[in-house]
C-alpha cells in the first residue's frame, strides 16, 4: 500500500468491498467452494466506512511447550467511499479479468479528480507574483516638472501622474516637443508647418500639433486626441 486513493495520506488498509464471485461448478453458480473479489482501493483511516467485524480462532500446528494450541484473531471490514456510497450487485459470478476491469473502472473517476486538483493546487515553492510596472512607478517630484506641468499638478494633484491622463477632471496644458534630427511630422490643423507642441494631462501626452492648435486644444477642447 502506497498513499490513499482520495487524499495524500498514507494507505492503512485496503477495501473489503465484493465485486464478484467465482463459480463453484460448471453452472456458473456460487457455493461453498467459490472465492469473491474485493475491491481492494488503498484508503487512509479518514476514508475508511467501518461496516462491520470478523473474527475467528486459528489452531497452532505445533505448539511450543509455553505457546497457546490457538490463537484468536479478529480484523474489521471497511469499504471505501465508492463502495459505500454506490455498492455494486451482490452474488455475480466473474473471471478474476473481469473483476480487474471493475477495479480500473471504478478508480478512474477518482484518479481523474485526484490528478485535476493536484494540477489547479497552488506550488508552495512558486515565485510570489511580480506587482504591474504602473504599480512601482514613483511620482516625480514637482521641482523635476517642466512650469505649465507644475501649475497643472498644483491645481489639479498628482494622482495617477504619467500613468492615467485626460480624464474630465485633469488639467490640460501645452510642452514643447522635444527636439530631434530628422523631419519633423506636420500639424493636422491644416497649416501645413511642424508639429512643434505636445498637448499634455496629467503627465500623459494626448496629441501634438503646431503651438497655435495646442493652445487652442488647451483652451477649447477642439483638438485631436
Amino acid at each position: 500500500m502506497d498513499r490513499c486513493l482520495w487524499c495524500e495520506n498514507p494507505a492503512t488498509r485496503l477495501c473489503d468491498g465484493t465485486v464478484g464471485w467465482t463459480a463453484c461448478n460448471d453452472l456458473g453458480q456460487i457455493g461453498t467452494g467459490s472465492e469473491h473479489f474485493t475491491c481492494d482501493a488503498p484508503m487512509c483511516d479518514l476514508h475508511a466506512h467501518k461496516v462491520g467485524h470478523i473474527c475467528g480462532t486459528k489452531r497452532m500446528s505445533n505448539p511450543g511447550l509455553n505457546e497457546p494450541s490457538a490463537i484468536r484473531w479478529g480484523d474489521t471490514i471497511d469499504h471505501c467511499p465508492s463502495c459505500h456510497d454506490d455498492p455494486l450487485p451482490r452474488g455475480v459470478v466473474m473471471t478474476a479479468e473481469e473483476a480487474e476491469s471493475i477495479r480500473r473502472r471504478r478508480r478512474a473517476p477518482v484518479v481523474r479528480l485526484r490528478m485535476r486538483s493536484i494540477s489547479t493546487a497552488p506550488r508552495q515553492d512558486a515565485p510570489e507574483p511580480q506587482r504591474p510596472a504602473h504599480a512601482q512607478l514613483e511620482l516625480p517630484s514637482l521641482a523635476d516638472l517642466s512650469a505649465p506641468a507644475r501649475s497643472a499638478a498644483m491645481r489639479g494633484g498628482m494622482a495617477g501622474w504619467g500613468q492615467v491622463g485626460g480624464l474630465p477632471h485633469h488639467i490640460r496644458y501645452v510642452e514643447p516637443l522635444p527636439k530631434r534630427p530628422g523631419r519633423k511630422p506636420k500639424c493636422h490643423c491644416g497649416c501645413n508647418g511642424p508639429k512643434t507642441h505636445r498637448g499634455m494631462a496629467n503627465g500623459v501626452c494626448l496629441t501634438s500639433g503646431c503651438e497655435l492648435a495646442m493652445r487652442r486644444w488647451q483652451r477649447e477642447g477642439e483638438g485631436r486626441s
